[in-house]
């Protein structure tokens, strides 16, 4: 009747969802999301100027994500951690709050103790206060295999003495110690 045809409706776009880093993921595999090639390309201008997603909030405050977008990508976002016991200062410097002279101390810290059981360890380097710590505390994490352990019955006084949690004096009672050991035998 009347000649009118109903148009046909446009097929519902089918979009994938897989385990993704916004920092590292492609464009194509952005599209693949369901992007758009624009907001991919956005996503990816942010990136090349330096723009870093820290947590998933992050992602979601890039104005081309909608909430609907970002309720059903945010189970699959999956921003690794930084481990404090394999890090260098360049990625140290990313976190938040810590600049190039704080990562110098974290490394020097590592290094007199051996590595990192815990990442509240942090907060022994003086000048590292609980605010700044708090900052960046979700965005790292600790392997404790990776920590050089210290043999104190053959390492000399002066490594001793550098060990943040043995120090001058406990090294040379150590030292004393060992000594008197010996001469027992």
């Amino acid at each position: 009747l009347g000649g009118y045809t109903r148009p046909a409706s446009k097929p519902a776009k089918t979009h994938e969802s897989f385990p993704f880093d916004p920092n590292t993921v492609s464009l194509e595999d952005l599209q693949r999301l369901g992007l758009s090639p624009r907001q991919a390309e956005s996503i990816e201008n942010y990136r090349s100027k330096g723009g870093l997603f820290r947590t998933k909030a992050d992602f979601q405050k890039m104005y081309v994500v909608s909430d609907t977008l970002f309720a059903r990508l945010e189970p699959f976002i999956e921003i690794p951690k930084l481990e404090l016991n394999a890090a260098d200062s360049a990625s140290l410097v990313a976190l938040r709050g810590i600049g190039p002279w704080y990562a110098r101390r974290i490394l020097d810290y590592r290094e007199r103790l051996g590595g990192f059981f815990d990442k509240t360890q942090l907060l022994e380097i003086d000048g590292l206060d609980a605010e700044r710590f708090t900052g960046f505390a979700d965005e790292v994490t600790v392997n404790s295999a990776r920590i050089r352990r210290l043999d104190i019955w053959h390492a000399p006084d002066s490594l001793l003495a550098r060990h943040p949690y043995i120090g001058a004096r406990g090294a040379r009672s150590l030292v004393r110690y060992r000594e008197l050991y010996d001469s027992t035998r």
